[in-house]
C-alpha cells in the first residue's frame, strides 16, 4: 500500500509539474503570438510606408520630367530671343511682334517652373544645411557631423539645453 501512495503522490507531483509546465509554456506561446501581431502590424506599416513613397517618387519624377522639358524650351525661347533681338538691332523690324511673344510665354515658362520647384519642394523637402561647411545635416541633428559645429541652439524649452 505504501507503494502505491508513493506512487501516487509522485504521479500527483509530475502532473502538477506538468499542468506548471504547459502553463509556461502557453503563456510564452501567447507572448509569441503577440509579438507576431506586432511584427505583422508594423511590417504592414512599412508596407504601406513603402506604397506611400513610391507614389510620391513617381509623381516627383513626372514633376521632374516636367520640370526638365519646360527648362529646355526656356533655353530654346532665350535662345530665339536673342537671335530676334540681333536681327532687330540690324534693323528688322518686322519680328517684334514675334519677340514681345516669345518674351511673354518665357515669363510665363519661369512662373511655371518656380511652381513645379515649390510642388517638388513640398514632397521632397531639402535637408537642412550646416551653415559651416554647407554639407547635408543628417534629420534631428544638433551638431554637424562634418565640421562639428552646433546647428540647433539649445533653448529653454528643449530638455537637453537644461
Amino acid at each position: 500500500m505504501e507503494v502505491f501512495k508513493r506512487f501516487a503522490e509522485t504521479v500527483k507531483d509530475i502532473t502538477r509539474d506538468l499542468g506548471e509546465k504547459a502553463k509556461d509554456i502557453g503563456e510564452k506561446a501567447r507572448d509569441i503570438g503577440e509579438k507576431a501581431l506586432d511584427l505583422g502590424e508594423r511590417a504592414g506599416d512599412r508596407a504601406r510606408d513603402v506604397a506611400k513613397k513610391s507614389v510620391e517618387f513617381v509623381g516627383v519624377q513626372k514633376l521632374k520630367l516636367e520640370l526638365s522639358r519646360y527648362e529646355k524650351e526656356m533655353e530654346n525661347n532665350m535662345a530665339a530671343l536673342g537671335y530676334l533681338y540681333y536681327k532687330s538691332r540690324q534693323g528688322d523690324v518686322s519680328q517684334q511682334q514675334e519677340m514681345e511673344e516669345l518674351y511673354q510665354r518665357t515669363l510665363q515658362l519661369e512662373q511655371d517652373i518656380r511652381q513645379l520647384e515649390e510642388e517638388i519642394q513640398k514632397i521632397l523637402p531639402r535637408p537642412p544645411v550646416c551653415p559651416q561647411c554647407q554639407k547635408e545635416l543628417p534629420p534631428g541633428g544638433r551638431f554637424c557631423s562634418y565640421c562639428g559645429r552646433q546647428v540647433v541652439e539649445d533653448g529653454p524649452d528643449d530638455p537637453a539645453g537644461a
